[in-house]
């Protein structure tokens, strides 16, 4: 009888209306995980509705995103890579991206496959991004380059659109 809660001390959650046995004598809300988040997102909007408030916070994450720590846990995150890992493939990069050889000046990001999820190596984000356009397929981006080779040697011109001089 003593592991059943008493009754009498039972109050349904001011959120949600489900029935709970407070902790404290002052709570108001459940513990339930979908609670919690509704609570936690309530107080957020509250808290990013103040003046400043806003700008205090992209500050704070610029500055944060712009760490060395925060790159690693990224990195971590997304592609599974530690520290000694993701500076092994800047290494073998060379600093610069194997498509453009560096020519865009773009910084360089980890490059994957979608499919898998393995990580391929490092290219600057404007070959990322081609990449990916293309759909990450060798038959795509041969079509294109074959495309290229023969409007290279056989250009209509419609129109030009370089003023006259």
């Amino acid at each position: 009888m003593a592991d059943e809660p008493d009754p009498l001390l039972e109050r349904s959650c001011a959120l949600c209306g489900t029935s709970f046995v407070p902790l404290r004598s002052d709570s108001r809300f459940c513990r339930t995980p979908d609670c919690k988040r509704q609570r936690q997102r309530a107080r957020w909007r509250r808290w990013a509705s103040k003046d400043g408030s806003r700008d205090k916070v992209n500050d704070y994450q610029r500055s944060y995103r712009s760490t060395e720590a925060a790159t690693f846990a990224d990195v971590r995150r997304r592609y599974g890579l530690t520290p000694d890992q993701y500076r092994r493939l800047l290494e073998v990069s060379g600093g610069s991206c194997p498509v453009c050889e560096g020519a865009s000046g773009e910084p360089l990001c980890i490059d994957h496959c979608h499919a898998t999820g393995e990580v391929r190596g490092m290219l600057c984000r404007r070959c990322n991004r081609a990449l990916g356009l293309l759909g990450d397929t060798v038959a795509d981006v041969e079509r294109l380059a074959g495309y290229l080779r023969s409007a290279a040697s056989s250009t209509i011109v419609v129109g030009s659109n370089r003023p006259s001089t």
